[in-house]
């Protein structure tokens, strides 16, 4: 699995570095209202929370319809 806090809030921190992904995905390309997928999120262990923060933003078009998602883990 190439982006596992995407599917896995929990794993914010469990690595002492930070990580973060961007993800873009066209579907149907040359199609009016093709479906489009983006996604960055960033996480990282925090010494003074003992633990991890993390952040996920998602943004999912198709056609007329739209999702924006704004995420935080701790």
């Amino acid at each position: 699995m190439f982006n596992k806090f995407m599917y896995n809030p929990g794993v914010a921190g469990a690595y002492p570095e930070l990580h973060a992904t961007l993800l873009h995905r066209n579907q149907w390309v040359g199609i009016d209202g093709a479906p489009t997928t983006s996604n960055l999120n960033a996480h990282a262990y925090v010494d003074v929370l003992h633990g991890g923060v993390g952040l996920n933003v998602l943004n999912d078009r198709a056609a007329n319809l739209s999702m924006k998602t704004i995420s935080l883990s701790y």
